[in-house]
């Protein structure tokens, strides 16, 4: 299947449309519906953070989205132009225990089911082109 690339507002509204084409494209690829609701959901973890803390109050963006299958792989690339991660925060969330964050007293659930679904994850912004967590 050729790659897909879908363009969507920096409005949470916008997510649930993100989700299903997401869906339907993993389904036409590899047919397991399971991989297919993984990827919803690594999809809404990603993007949800992106539009809640990414931007600037007001900021109107768009948030691009390219899937493909390379290699018997989903490949997700996410491309949005906000405020840069704070790739420093989120490698503290990977190190925090998961009964930390179960109990409230930590954050990054998402970066974790994240990390369970995918077999890699890499962040780049403009100015540093590999940035890996």
């Amino acid at each position: 299947m050729k790659p897909v690339t879908i363009t969507i507002s920096n409005e949470l509204e916008s997510l649930v449309v993100l989700q299903s084409a997401v869906s339907a494209f993993v389904q036409v690829i590899c047919a397991e519906l399971l991989v297919a609701r993984q990827m919803e959901l690594v999809v809404e973890e990603l993007v949800t953070n992106i539009i809640k803390f990414e931007y600037l109050p007001g900021q109107q963006e768009q948030i691009e989205l390219h899937l493909a299958c390379e290699l018997q792989q989903i490949v997700l690339t996410i491309r949005f132009k906000g405020i840069p991660f704070d790739i420093e925060f989120l490698r503290q969330c990977e190190r925090v225990h998961l009964e930390d964050i179960v109990s409230g007293e930590a954050h990054g659930i998402g970066l974790h089911l994240i990390r369970h679904f995918c077999d890699e994850l890499q962040y780049h912004t403009w100015a540093d082109k590999d940035s890996r967590l």
